[in-house]
């Protein structure tokens, strides 16, 4: 099966919240939980107020089980990391898409 798939990058949080608010309705949001002055669990919980159901991914640089195991509990749909090449991270992504699905919205910060 062949799926379409577009990425939006979003550059800052205010960008991320305007793009879910006024945006298509992504299928995945891919972000870095680490990423400088921000954090990750709280901006799941954000993104899980404004209403957001579907998948949202943690981007990291290196996957330690630690990692991965608070990450989960938190409500990540999944951990990828940034290692992977292109390929296997459009493999590993395309698993949270259902079956029905030929185009595919993600929105990466």
């Amino acid at each position: 099966m062949r799926f379409e798939i577009q990425i939006e990058r979003a550059n800052t949080w205010n960008d991320v919240i305007d793009k879910i608010e006024n945006s298509t309705n992504y299928d995945i949001i891919v972000i870095d939980p680490m990423m400088s002055g921000t954090d990750g669990v709280g901006v799941l919980e954000t993104i899980r107020g404004m209403g957001f159901t579907n998948s949202v991914v943690a981007l990291v640089d290196d996957t330690i089980k630690t990692t991965d195991i608070l990450l989960s509990k938190n409500g990540f749909s999944g951990i990828i990391t940034e290692t992977l090449g292109v390929h296997k991270k459009t493999a590993y992504l395309i698993r949270f898409i259902r079956a029905r699905h030929h185009t595919c919205n993600i929105l990466e910060w």
